[in-house]
């Protein structure tokens, strides 16, 4: 590697360091915002009773991070992107 190529490499981790240090929240807003993963779904190993819905074993239940992530009663303003 040239001298000049490690110099950049260091460069750009210093550099990247210490923008995600200026804004922890940053991150984790930006992906419950846009979330890589739009679903996922999951086999029930037991019967279980959730938010007054009964799934029974070997159901099919479907996980979808955008409603999660909007959700009114877990986050205020959940339609808002906020980094602050």
């Amino acid at each position: 590697m040239a001298p000049s190529e490690f110099l950049g490499n260091v460069l750009l981790l210093i550099v990247g360091g210490n923008e995600t240090t200026l804004i922890p929240s940053m991150v984790s807003e930006v992906v419950r915002w846009q979330s890589p993963v739009a679903h996922m779904c999951r086999t029930a190993m037991d019967d279980v009773e959730i938010g007054g819905k009964t799934i029974r074993k070997w159901d099919k239940v479907a996980i979808w991070y955008l409603s999660g992530n909007r959700d009114q009663g877990r986050f205020d303003n959940a339609d808002e992107l906020r980094i602050d």
